[in-house]
C-alpha cells in the first residue's frame, strides 16, 4: 500500500489539513507529515481507520467533498435534497446563522416548504416542475421576499444540481444565498424572478 498516495488522495476528497486528519486518527500532525513524506507508515490502529476512509466509493467521496465545500463556505450556503417527494433542507454553512437571522442550524433535516413564504414556496413549485432535482436543469437563480418570524427580506439564490450515484438520493442542490445591498426603503421594491438554466443539447454532428 503507498499509504503517502493514499492519505494525500484522502486529504484532497475531504479537503482536511494535516493537523485535522491527525486529531481524527488519534496521532501527532508530524506522524501525517511523515506518512506523506514516505518517511514512516501508520501504525496498524491508524491504518485500519485510514482503509475505512478510503473504502468509500468515488461518488461517496464527491459527495462528502461537496458537504465540506457547502460547510465551510464563507457564505450562507445551503445543501438540499428531495427525499419521498419532500426538498429538505440537508446542510447549512457553519457561519450562516451568524450571517443572516432567516436561517439556523435547527432547519438542518427541515422542509424548505413553508418555511420562508409564499413566494419560495412558488419558487419551489417551478424548480420541482422544471426538474432541479432530476437533473434536467443545469442550474437555476432565484431573486425572492423572504418572510420569517415577522421580518421581511429580498436574496438573490443561485442553484447548482450535482448527480450523485449510489446515493438515497439522485440529485442534490447546492445553493448560496446573497443578500442585496440596497438602501433600507427600497428593498421592498426588489422583484420576485426565477431563471431557469436547461442543459444544452449537443447538436449532431453532420
Amino acid at each position: 500500500m503507498d499509504w503517502a498516495k493514499k492519505i494525500k488522495e484522502l486529504r484532497y476528497f475531504e479537503d482536511l489539513k494535516q493537523d485535522v486528519l491527525a486529531r481524527q486518527l488519534g496521532v501527532s500532525q508530524a506522524s501525517v507529515s511523515q506518512w506523506e513524506r514516505g518517511v514512516a507508515e501508520p501504525p496498524e490502529e491508524a491504518q485500519r481507520r485510514l482503509l475505512r476512509r478510503l473504502a468509500q466509493t468515488p461518488p461517496e467521496r464527491f459527495l462528502q467533498a461537496l458537504k465540506v465545500s457547502v460547510r465551510s463556505s464563507p457564505n450562507v450556503a445551503i445543501l438540499m435534497v428531495r427525499r419521498d417527494g419532500v426538498v429538505l433542507i440537508e446542510m447549512i454553512s457553519d457561519g450562516a446563522a451568524q450571517l443572516t437571522n432567516f436561517l439556523s442550524h435547527d432547519d438542518v433535516g427541515q422542509p424548505l416548504r413553508g418555511r420562508f413564504g409564499p413566494v419560495v414556496d412558488s419558487h419551489l413549485d417551478e424548480l420541482e416542475r422544471e426538474g432541479l432535482f432530476e437533473g434536467k436543469l443545469e442550474s437555476a437563480r432565484g431573486t425572492a421576499m423572504l418572510h420569517r418570524n415577522g421580518q421581511a427580506r429580498p436574496v438573490t439564490v443561485g442553484m447548482i444540481p450535482f448527480r450523485v450515484e449510489n446515493s438515497d438520493t439522485d440529485y442534490v442542490v447546492r445553493a448560496e444565498v446573497r443578500f442585496p445591498v440596497a438602501p433600507e426603503a427600497e428593498l421592498h421594491k426588489v422583484e420576485s424572478e426565477l431563471i431557469l438554466v436547461p442543459h444544452q443539447k449537443r447538436e449532431l454532428e453532420a
